[in-house]
């Protein structure tokens, strides 16, 4: 916990919401409790296999891994969806926002809720072995994703955070590459305000439309 407080602090935006930050530390620090616990869990069930007279029970761990596994799981699939899609619906009131939020996370959770259907029923009707044959697959098919990804984060964190943290040690390599982003950022930037502009103008235009209008109508009501 004190390191996902420290990780957000020092690399959050200092305009980035309390809020967000608040679900960063809870993310960190659920998945740093997943790699903590694991090592415990293998060490205290090797302890148990080497003892002759042990009766089966869950280990430490057993309570630990049962918090980490469901909090992740509401987290990642209830509340990190509905807050991504809250800040991203552009609106103004915290009702608002919430209310799109949730309301395209629901559509998103029916589509995915029709395709997993559509797919158990086809995997289903494919191996002719009714649903219980399709959960070795749907295993199988979980276990190769999570591998992938897992490769896939290995991957990145062996070869280019260290290449990233051996290239900011030399300042004159840093300082060049930084120079080159900045024409790139630079460019960005001008064009950004370009297009602010074209949609301020097309506000104040709309805005004149409506104010012409009420006043259109405000004329002839009078008459």
């Amino acid at each position: 916990f004190v390191l996902s407080c420290w990780l957000v602090c020092h690399f959050a935006s200092p305009t980035t919401s309390l809020l967000t930050r608040l679900l960063v530390i809870i993310s960190f620090t659920l998945g740093f409790a997943g790699v903590a616990l694991l090592p415990i869990d293998l060490t205290i069930t090797t302890v148990y296999d080497q003892e002759d007279d042990v009766t089966i029970s869950p280990n430490a761990t057993y309570s630990p891994w049962l918090i980490t596994y469901w909090s992740t799981f509401v987290l990642a699939w209830t509340i990190l969806p509905v807050v991504r899609e809250s800040l991203l619906s552009g609106r103004f009131t915290f009702r608002a926002k919430l209310y799109a939020g949730c309301r395209t996370a629901v559509k998103g959770y029916f589509f995915l809720s029709v395709l997993g259907l559509l797919s158990l029923l086809g995997m289903a009707v494919k191996l002719h072995q009714g649903f219980g044959g399709v959960v070795p697959v749907l295993m199988a098919m979980g276990n190769t994703y999570g591998l992938l990804l897992v490769s896939l984060l290995l991957g990145y964190g062996l070869v280019s955070v260290p290449t990233s943290l051996w290239r900011q040690a030399n300042p004159g390599v840093e300082l060049q590459r930084i120079r080159i982003m900045a024409a790139g950022a630079d460019e960005q930037l001008f064009e950004a305000v370009w297009e602010l502009q074209d949609i301020e103008q097309l506000i104040d235009d709309v805005s004149d439309a409506i104010g012409s209008s009420q006043r259109d109508n405000n004329n002839n009501n009078n008459d």
